[in-house]
């Protein structure tokens, strides 16, 4: 073989080994920019998804605090109604005691009255023995007004306390269910 087709056939090889080696580094270069691509598109979309994600966490979030907001403000105002139906209630009671006391007087100056009439006619001890009957009955009708304002006022209590444990019932179940649904969440 001559030295000029011995040169040729090595360069052809060589040349072709140089273009195979060309051809394998494009191919790996396209497969490799393929696969960042790909990695990138799955990173975008899993942050796309982690966005999503958080946002309608906090979307539930904002749901729940302004649910309780909500049922907070309904307590607080169901509370305010109750306590201005039971001052009204013991204003309607008060005017009641009053006029029955108001009554209760006209009622015994009225007998009074009567009473002083007929004992100056009657002798001085029936006049005083009179007297202390009427005072008597005035301060039972008087202690007996004091012990039903006393067991109003006994009852009044009663209902404060049980407004104020439903209200520390209402806020501790309200506290304990804002951080469970902040851990559900």
């Amino acid at each position: 073989m001559s030295r000029r087709s011995r040169f040729s056939t090595t360069s052809a090889t060589v040349i072709q080994g140089v273009g195979d080696f060309s051809c394998k580094v494009t191919d790996s270069l396209a497969h490799l920019a393929e696969g960042t691509r790909i990695d990138a598109a799955h990173r975008e979309d899993a942050m796309c998804h982690e966005s999503l994600a958080r946002e309608q966490c906090h979307r539930i979030q904002a749901n729940e605090w302004d649910k309780l907001q909500r049922e907070e403000a309904l307590e607080q105002e169901k509370m305010l109604r109750q306590e201005a139906a039971l001052q009204k209630e013991k204003m309607r009671a008060d005017v009641l005691a009053r006029e029955e006391l108001n009554l209760a007087r006209e009622k015994a100056q009225a007998e009074i009255k009567a009473k002083n009439k007929q004992f100056k006619r009657q002798a001085s001890n029936e006049l005083q023995q009179q007297k202390l009957e009427m005072e008597m009955k005035m301060q039972i009708a008087q202690m007996e007004l004091m012990e039903r304002r006393e067991l109003e006022l006994q009852q009044e209590k009663l209902r404060e306390k049980d407004i104020t444990a439903k209200e520390m019932e209402a806020r501790l179940l309200l506290e304990r269910q804002l951080p469970e649904k902040t851990q559900d969440t």
